[in-house]
């Protein structure tokens, strides 16, 4: 996993990257997408997990989890997925 994210370090440009990291510590969102899925490892070091994330951890689960564990987030998604489509399924029957 070092290595993978060093690969990606040194082939990212460098003046992205500072913009990047300078949005990510200011960032203030206060709302919350309807429909998101937010999925975080517990284990990531690069943007730790926080309770107050109100995500899906993932145990273990580090900053590249979507390589290294990419069955089990796709399986997480698939879950999450067919719950939203059953529930729309649901409410546009009730809506008949």
């Amino acid at each position: 996993e070092k290595a993978m994210l060093s690969d990606i370090l040194r082939n990212t440009d460098p003046a992205f990257f500072r913009w990047a990291m300078k949005t990510i510590i200011s960032w203030q969102n206060r709302v919350r997408p309807e429909g998101l899925i937010h999925i975080h490892g517990s284990a990531d070091r690069i943007l730790p997990y926080n309770k107050k994330m109100q995500a899906i951890k993932v145990p273990e689960g580090t900053h590249l989890m979507v390589y290294h564990q990419a069955s089990l987030i796709s399986k997480i998604l698939e879950d999450c997925l067919g719950e939203k489509q059953h529930s729309g399924k649901a409410k546009n029957s009730a809506d008949a």
